[in-house]
Parts: C-alpha cells; sequence; structure tokens
C-alpha cells in the first residue's frame, strides 16, 4: 500500500476513536484551562515522540503494527486534544444560569 494512501485511514480512524471518546466521555473533559493546557502539551509531545517511537517498535513488532499503534495513539491525543479544547471554550463563553 503506498503511503499516501494510509495516512487517510489513519486520519479518519483517530478522529473517530477521539469523537466517540468525547461523546461518550464528557466528564473526562478537562474543565479548568491548565487542564487544557496540560492536554496542548501532552498532544505535542505525542506528536515529537511518534518519529521516535516508530523505529523502537518496528523492529519489536513490525513495521506496520508500530505504524498504527504510533500513528492512532498520536492522532487520537491531538484530535481528542482539538475536540475538549472546543468543548472548553464554548463551555467559557456561553452565558451563565444564574
Amino acid at each position: 500500500m503506498a503511503p499516501a494512501l494510509l495516512v487517510w485511514p489513519l486520519l479518519v480512524g483517530s478522529a473517530a476513536i477521539a469523537l466517540w471518546t468525547a461523546a461518550r466521555f464528557p466528564g473526562l473533559a478537562p474543565r479548568t484551562a491548565v487542564g487544557v493546557s496540560v492536554w496542548v502539551a501532552c498532544s505535542f509531545g505525542s506528536t515529537f515522540a511518534a518519529p521516535v517511537g516508530f523505529p523502537v517498535l518496528n523492529p519489536l513488532i513490525g513495521r506496520t503494527a508500530a505504524l498504527l499503534i504510533v500513528a492512532v495513539s498520536s492522532g487520537v491525543c491531538v484530535m481528542l486534544t482539538v475536540a475538549w479544547a472546543s468543548l472548553w471554550v464554548m463551555r467559557s463563553i456561553e452565558p451563565s444560569s444564574r
């Protein structure tokens, strides 16, 4: 399979898992700016750790499995960060019911 063709299913799969997680477990979403900032930092960390993690896992479990583990976990972290940051912004600008 061409690498360009594999990117789209990984991206869509990561987005679907993140969307399901955000919708199914709304209580896991951070409620403070510090919580959102921690998720943004974790998202950057997973993005920068992915190229390092792939060569480490490649000889142990194979190229395809390593790619799936590294790319999907990093993608889910990034997409979940986007979903939860958007949710936090929406919650912070809605008028209070008091």
